[in-house]
């Protein structure tokens, strides 16, 4: 009788050692799941379309806007980084200037209110979308820029390249440090700005502006962000 009640004991703490262990690992299953949660929770990005209102920037062959191209393209890459739980911060979303101010001061109230609040939400990396030109129409290329003397900016250059390697029809320029552009010289974040192509290219305009290549440069901007910031 008493081996039996022994057993009994035995099996029963077993049984309670067992149930102890499950209700252990479902917490710890728990916690990881709640950590990794608040990790991607913590990934925070500005997406800054340059330019805007008034401001046109370059123009190209029949009145293609830089301004327009620069927000459909930061629009559409936000929308890929939100897909992963990256919290997109715009700096417009419309075809607007940040700043106040007299007509031959508002480029810079524009500069200082964009710089005011990439420096205010301290997000991970900020990335601003613009496009380029020059004198010579056979010029081309994806290319970004990073702060003179930033390792950390280098680094997530030559992320954002290695990434742009795989966009089909793009031609890829060496990233470039800066030291002039305002908004790398005055952001306190890491800050690229991402040239997408030269509108004074014929067939790269004709590119920018249809917009499955802009979703396809969208989401190589998107993975090149998620390569420095973590995905």
């Amino acid at each position: 009788m008493q081996k039996i009640i022994r057993l009994a004991l035995m099996l029963l703490l077993l049984a309670a050692l067992a149930l102890a262990n499950t209700r252990l690992s479902e917490q710890t299953a728990e916690s990881v799941q709640s950590s990794t949660k608040a990790d991607e929770k913590e990934r925070k990005v500005v997406i800054d379309a340059g330019h805007g209102g008034k401001d046109p920037g370059k123009v190209g062959e029949g009145g293609i806007l830089e301004k327009d191209l620069n927000l459909q393209i930061a629009k559409k890459t936000g929308e890929e980084l939100q897909k992963t739980g990256v919290q997109v911060i715009y700096t417009r979303t419309e075809d607007e200037e940040l700043g106040e101010g007299e007509e031959g001061g508002r480029k810079l109230a524009d500069m200082e209110a964009r710089t005011e609040l990439i420096n205010r939400t301290r997000p991970d990396l900020t990335v601003s979308i613009h496009q380029n030109s020059y004198t010579d129409p056979s010029v081309r290329g994806i290319q970004v820029f990073y702060y003179s003397g930033s390792q950390e900016g280098e680094w997530m250059a030559r992320q954002m390249e290695r990434v742009f390697a795989g966009v089909e029809k793009g031609r890829i320029r060496e990233s470039k440090a800066n030291g002039d552009y305002y908004l790398l010289k005055r952001t306190e974040v890491p800050t690229l700005i991402v040239e997408c192509g030269f509108l004074s290219c014929p067939e790269e305009l004709d590119l920018l502006t249809d917009e499955s290549y802009q979703q396809e440069l969208a989401h190589a901007i998107a993975e090149g962000i998620l390569a420095c910031v973590g995905d």
